[in-house]
């Protein structure tokens, strides 16, 4: 019995999502103004756009290039947007994830994509604000975020 279940264990586990390519910076110009997903732009919150993962989808970012000094520095961040629409970018960041990953001053960064979480995602125009009942990211999925670092 117990090899059984062991066996559907092993065979009911699925392989993490992961993408590589490059992260760019946000900015902070459209900082409080609202996006798709219904959540309003933060310089200081660890959220990026991305062209395809679900909005409220937690995803590990890797800096993978290697000639930077915080090569392999990793963090989490919540999808909140879409973009990038730049060629070879698959991520575009606020400034604040940028900085920890890359450095400060950074405008961007090769970096590999790991899916974390889906537990929050939606899909439509303004899917995570309906879902949060509000336009920011309740504190309770911050500090997840945090602890998933």
């Amino acid at each position: 019995m117990h090899f059984i279940v062991a066996l559907f264990l092993l065979f009911s586990v699925t392989p993490k999502h992961v993408m590589v390519g490059h992260m760019t910076s946000l900015g902070c110009g459209w900082n409080g103004k609202m996006g798709a997903s219904g959540i309003n732009y933060d310089c200081k919150i660890p959220i990026a756009a991305h062209k395809t993962i679900p909005f409220g989808t937690i995803v590990r970012v890797t800096n993978i290039d290697p000639k930077s000094k915080l090569f392999k520095k990793s963090t989490v961040v919540l999808i909140y947007e879409r973009g990038p629409y730049g060629p070879g970018r698959i991520l575009d960041a606020q400034p604040v994830v940028i900085n920890e990953i890359a450095g400060k001053g950074k405008g961007g960064v090769r970096v590999k994509l790991e899916v974390l979480s889906t537990k929050y995602a939606c899909t439509g125009f303004k899917c995570l604000r309906k879902k949060f009942g509000s336009s920011h990211i309740p504190y309770d999925i911050l500090l997840e975020m945090e602890l998933m670092k």
